[in-house]
Parts: C-alpha cells; structure tokens; sequence
C-alpha cells in the first residue's frame, strides 16, 4: 500500500465517530482561537552591594515591550491534528552605572515558545509531541536573582484499551541557571522515558506497573560533574478477597539501577494485609524488604509489623503493636524488637468544646554488634525547616566527609552556601542558608563517615502523652504535650551516646473570624542538644465595607541552648497585605515583610516591601509598582535597592 493511501485512510478515520467535532470542516490549516497580552515597561533601580570587602553602587534603567501570545489551530480536522501555540518576548534593555563598571549596558530578556501538537485525540491510540523553550530571569526566597534557560521537547504516546492500556512518555531536556551574585553555573541535561500500564481482571483488583529510564549529565561547573544512567521499575498491587472488600492485600515492589559517576541499585517489597472484622476490630500486617548497594556499602533491612485495633464507639480508639527489625550493614548489624499500645480518646464537653487525648507507649530492646570500622552512612534523609534543630542520626561524624544532595543523589549542595553545620557536643547540625538552593520545608540526603558504634545493648522505653482542649467552637485552644524517653540494661564497650529525653511542651491559641494568635513553649531536657524554645504568633485578618483586605502575620520564636551558656538562635517573621479597591477598575495594593535571624552562621536581617496601584480602561490596565529591599548577611554581605516599575498592558 502507497504512503499516499495510508494517509488518505488516517484522514478518513479522523473524522468518524465524534459528532460533536463534525461541525469543524475540513481544511488544511484553521485557526480555533487566540489570545494574548501586549505591554510596554520601564524600570529604574537603584542597587548598592557589598561582598566579601568589595562594595559596589549602581543604578540602573531598564525599557522594554512584552508580548504573549496563544493559539489553537488544527490540521485537516480537530480529529487529526490539534496545535496549541504558546510565545512571548520581552527584550529587556537598558543602561547600567556602576562606580565598578561605570556605564555598561545591561540585558534583562525573557522569552519562551512552548508547542504541543495532538494526533487523533478521539481515537484509542492518541499521541501528541511537545516543544518548550524558555529563557527568564528569577529569584531564590528574595535573596539570590538567576537566569534560567530551559530547553524540552518530546512526546506522549497513549493506547486505550480494555485488554492493556499503554501510556508512554518521551523527555528530553537541557537546563542552564545562573546565580548572578554568586555566579554559580549549574547545568543539567539528558532524556527521561516514562511508560506505564494499568489492568484489572475483575471489579476486586487493580494493578499497575511503572517503568522509568533516565540518563543525565548534572555539573555545578569548577565543582563536580556527574553522569548516570538510571532506569526503575515498579509494580503495585491491590486484591480485595470479599465482595464487601473488608479483607485487602497491597503490594508494592520495586527495582531501581543506575550506572555511571554515582553506581546505585536498590530493591525494595512492601506487603500489606488488611482486615476488617467484625465488632469495629482491624487486624493489619506488613513485611516490608529493602536492599541498597552504594560505594562499596550493602545495607539491608528487613522489618515485620502487626498491630490489633478497635474502635470503641466514637470515643476510644486503641491499638496494640509489635514491631522487628533486622539492619544488616557492611559496618554493623542492628536489630530490635518493639511493642506497645496507643489509645486515643475524645469526648464532647461544655462551653462547646472538646477534651482529646492521647497516649502512646513502647518497649523497644536493642542489639548492635560493629564490625570494627568507620561506618559510612550513605542517603542520610532530613527534612530541613527553618526554625527546626537538625541533628545528623550518628554522633562522632567526620565534618569534612559530609556530602549534601537532592533526591536524586545526583545535584550536591555547597557548604556555607546552600547549607551550614554546627558542632553540637558529639553530634553536628544541619541548618539550610536562605536564598541558597535548598528549598524551605524540603528533603535533602547526606553522606558521611562517622566513629564506631562498637558493641552495645539497651532496652529504650518511649512514652507519649498529649492533651487538647477546645472551647466555643475552637475559639479557645489549650495543649500539653510530654514526651519521655529512657533507657535501662545498658551494656556498651565503647562510649555510645545515646540520647535521654525529657521534653514538655504547652501552649494555648486563640481563634476567631478576624484573629488569631498564640504562643508555644518547649522544654527539651536531654544530654544532647537540651534547649528551650519559645513561640509567639498572631494573624490578623479583616475586610472593611468590601473595599479594603487587610492581613498581618507575625511569629518569633527564641531558642535558648541549654548546655552551651549564651547559644541562642532567634527568628522573627512578620508580613503585612493591604488591598484598597478605590473604584470598579482601580486598586492599591501594599505588601511588605521582614525576617530577622539571629545565631551562629544564620545572621539574617532582610526588609522587603511594594506598591502597586493598578488601574484598567477597556482593555488596557496600567501599573505603577515600586520596591524596596534590604539584606544584610552575617557581616559579609549586603544588598539593598529600590525599584519604580511603570507597566502598561494590552488584553487582546
């Protein structure tokens, strides 16, 4: 058959089937609809920086036009070929005067073009391709400005049917971001598969496999380079075994390789069992497996949990447990066995409130046998909070072995740049730096190489207990929080550092529609790390006649390093929005924040505040928008400017 015909019978069938598109004629190429916005922009700033003992002053004007555009068009019918057209264009240019490169001329541009074409988007088998370009300038948490280039392009391959639904994904991908203060130059490139596939033989389960091969190249250009290539399967279960689906097994198995800078291979099986019996009575069970390979180091832990629950009325929730460990790793062994119980209750009480508790407690004895060497810790998790003391699991950690990454494994974070640590006695913090690389609130991974455990032996017993009480619909709210843990049989022939814990915690908040506020203080006894930790914070909300929003956050909370005489860290954070409706088409809006840190290698004092009033005619709106900022880092660092930003812009 000619290649002529085959196209022929693609077009035919394209425009079967779906009547709702018929009313479409065919033809060539036929523009659905667009949209865009065009806009004029001048800016004038005023920037004063000073760095490692180089000041420096500058001004700034920068001119320029936007223009976004986005279309939908097809190809001979929506049926066949359906284009979405997405571009813009802001040639930023101006002048700079800088007392260290006087009279420079300065680029600001960002431009993106982002395409998708889709083929046979009402049959069984679809598949579209996929262009995106994109050239901008950022920031890091107002701190650390970048330009951004990203460059992607694929296709999604998808087969519907009843038999074995099939959907495929193809990426590739290049990424260049610079940091302008630090001029950090981090690249990344490579192309990712996606494929993954659903199919359930009855109406009692489901089951879906995932595969994922990526090969990439990440470098922080005169730090590191690397190079894998990682590919990961994944199968999931879920098999109810009654029509009342009171009885479930799930399971979750996973395989992931990869080859290259970083060889790493891990194995991981987790199966579950759940049944629900009569009398309001759960019994669960899991068997979870995982198996990892890195740098020479085998690390393999197998765990066994069941627990019994019920649920008494609606007052009295209570479950047993029991839980065994066996950590087998190339430079020690590690196994315990767990048991306890927790009971939760809740009980409706006067003034509209509630009483809740809760108790959980458990017995853990523990067995570690050492190998006789350094053990090396690879992919470490720690979730990095701002405000939140960090301490790495082992004591006794080599400082200069330590590496920082991202999920991956594969970006490594720079010290005293995106992270800090701290001695804390045989134990070492980890705090993220603000407008480094590492998000607030997220994950990271470490390395390292720490002392030998040696031989020990122990039995920790844990107890939790809090208590919540709230008044007139949670207007009111108390809490008590306390927290115990000890350990008794203590055998070691090496000195272990193991950690006490004493900790109480209690607070009290008030709500209501317009407010809220509230205070926390935590008294964490312990040998290592002990401190006191007070929290104060308000919210403020209000609308006035429809016209003005008002909003005012604040927080500060104060540490106070027990056993280290004069260690303190403090963070104050306040934010204030003011929207001010002055008509049908114009508004004023007034944002402004601060953030102040004090402690050891976290100096911050940062002042950000805008303006904007905007107004609209038809279709053309007008922005007048000023900024100030202000930083000021340990003592190394300052970075102060303001902005006045005119905008106008064109709906189209």
């Amino acid at each position: 058959m000619s290649r002529l015909k085959v196209i022929y019978i693609i077009l035919l069938i394209s425009l079967t089937g779906y009547g709702q598109n018929n009313n479409y004629a065919p033809a060539f190429w036929k523009l659905m609809s667009y949209q865009g916005e065009v806009e004029l922009y001048g800016q004038y700033k005023e920037i004063y920086s000073f760095t490692a003992l180089l000041e420096n002053k500058q001004s700034n004007l920068l001119y320029s036009g936007r223009l976004d555009l986005n279309t939908k068009s097809y190809f001979w019918h929506p049926n066949f070929m359906v284009l979405d057209l997405s571009l813009g264009y802001n040639p930023g240019a101006g002048q700079d005067v800088s007392i260290l490169m006087p009279d420079y001329a300065i680029r600001n541009s960002a431009h993106y073009l982002n395409a998708r074409a889709s083929f046979l988007n009402k049959q069984r088998a679809r598949f579209s391709g996929f262009f995106n370009y994109r050239d901008s300038y950022g920031n890091l948490e107002n701190l650390t400005r970048i330009n951004t280039k990203d460059l992607s392009w694929g296709g999604n391959f998808d087969y519907h049917n009843r038999i074995l639904p099939i959907s495929l994904v193809y990426k590739n991908f290049n990424v260049e971001q610079q940091e302008e203060y630090t001029d950090r130059l981090y690249l990344d490139e490579g192309y990712e598969l996606l494929g993954n596939t659903k199919k359930s033989f009855g109406k009692l389960d489901e089951h879906e496999f995932f595969y994922t091969q990526r090969n990439y190249s990440r470098e922080l250009v005169n730090s590191y380079i690397t190079i894998n290539n990682t590919s990961n399967f994944n199968l999931r279960n879920r098999i109810f075994f009654d029509r009342n689906k009171r009885y479930l097994f799930t399971s979750n198995i996973s395989k992931f390789d990869q080859k290259g800078t970083n060889p790493y291979d891990r194995f991981w099986l987790v199966e579950n069992l759940n049944f629900r019996l009569p009398y309001k009575v759960r019994l669960n069970g899991m068997y979870k497996l995982s198996s990892n390979h890195q740098s020479g180091i085998e690390n393999n832990n197998q765990d066994i949990q069941a627990s019994v629950q019920h649920q008494l009325y609606q007052s009295l929730y209570s479950s047993l447990f029991y839980k065994n460990t066996n950590n087998n790793h190339s430079n020690f062994n590690r196994a315990f066995d767990r048991l306890g119980f927790d009971l939760n209750y809740k009980k409706k009480i006067p003034l509209e409130g509630g009483l809740f508790l809760n108790y959980n407690y458990f017995l853990q004895p523990e067995k570690g046998t050492s190998k006789g060497e350094n053990i090396v810790v690879v992919r470490e998790s720690h979730l990095l909070t701002d405000g939140i003391i960090t301490l790495l699991k082992l004591p006794n950690v080599y400082k200069e072995t330590v590496v920082v990454t991202d999920e991956s494994g594969n970006f490594i974070y720079q010290e005293n740049i995106d992270y800090i640590l701290i001695e804390r006695d045989e134990f070492l913090e980890i705090q993220r730096v603000p407008g480094g690389l590492i998000p607030n609130g997220s994950v990271i991974y470490v390395d390292y190489i720490a002392d030998s455990l040696g031989d020990y032996k122990f039995d920790m017993v844990s107890q939790n207990f809090m208590a919540r009480v709230t008044l007139f619909n949670n207007n009111i709210e108390a809490f008590y929080r306390f927290r115990k843990q000890d350990y008794n049989n203590v055998e070691t022939d090496s000195d272990l550092a193991i950690q006490y814990i004493d900790q109480q915690t209690y607070g009290l908040r008030i709500n209501s529609k317009y407010f809220s506020a509230g205070f926390e203080n935590d008294d964490y006894k312990s040998n290592i790390v002990p401190y006191n930790l007070t929290r104060y914070f308000v919210d403020l909300k209000a609308t006035i006649k429809n016209r003005v929003n008002l909003s005012l956050k604040g927080s500060f909370t104060d540490y106070h390093m027990i056993q280290e005489e004069g260690r303190t860290q403090s963070f104050l954070d306040i934010s204030g929005y003011v929207n001010y409706r002055l008509g049908y088409n114009t508004q004023f809006d007034l944002r402004a924040g601060y953030r102040k840190q004090d402690g050891e290698g976290i100096d911050l004092d940062l002042f950000i505040a805008g303006a904007e009033i905007t107004t609209e005619f038809r279709r053309v709106t007008v922005k007048l928008i000023g900024d100030l900022y202000r930083k000021n880092y340990l003592i190394t660092e300052k970075n102060h400017f303001n902005a006045v930003n005119l905008r106008i812009i064109r709906k189209f």
